[in-house]
C-alpha cells in the first residue's frame, strides 16, 4: 500500500540586544548576529508497497549579520534535495539501495559564518564559509 509521509520545521524569531555596549560603542536595539528573523525545512517521501521510496525537501533559511553592529550581512538562501530507494526484504533482515542528492540546484550559499569576524588588509570581514556546491 502506498504511503505519503509529510514533515516540517518553521522558526521565526526576532532577536535583538536589549544591553550591550562594548569598544564600538552601545549596540542596544542591533540584531544578534548569526540568527536569520527565519528558516524553514520541509521534506515529503512516497513509499511503495514494492519497495520503492521517493523522497524530496526543501530548505529555506533567511538573511543575518556576522557581526554584533549589523555591517556585515549574510544572503539567505533556499536548497533542494532529492532521493530515491529501492527496499526489500533478503532472509529475516531489510536491504536497502539508494541514491541521494543535496543542492539540486547547485544554489551558492552560505554553510556558516564567523561571528564578529577579522578584516584582510582591503578592510573586506573575512566572515563567511561557502556551502557545498551541488552533491
Amino acid at each position: 500500500m502506498p504511503a505519503l509521509s509529510l514533515n516540517g520545521a518553521l522558526t521565526l524569531s526576532d532577536n535583538e540586544y536589549q544591553e550591550y555596549r562594548n569598544e564600538p560603542g552601545d549596540l542596544v536595539g542591533r540584531t544578534v548576529p548569526g540568527l536569520p528573523r527565519f528558516s524553514a525545512a520541509a521534506a515529503a517521501r512516497w513509499s511503495t508497497a514494492a519497495g520503492v521510496i521517493l523522497g524530496v525537501s526543501a530548505t529555506s533559511v533567511g538573511d543575518y549579520f556576522a557581526d554584533d553592529a549589523n555591517q556585515v550581512a549574510v544572503q539567505g538562501y533556499g536548497l533542494l534535495g532529492g532521493s530515491a530507494a529501492y527496499e526489500r526484504s533478503v532472509g529475516g533482515s531489510r536491504v536497502r539501495a539508494f541514491l541521494h542528492g543535496s543542492n539540486l540546484t547547485d544554489a551558492a550559499h552560505v554553510a556558516s559564518v564567523f561571528i564578529n569576524p577579522l578584516r584582510d588588509s582591503s578592510g573586506e570581514a573575512e566572515a563567511i564559509e561557502p556551502g557545498l556546491p551541488r552533491a
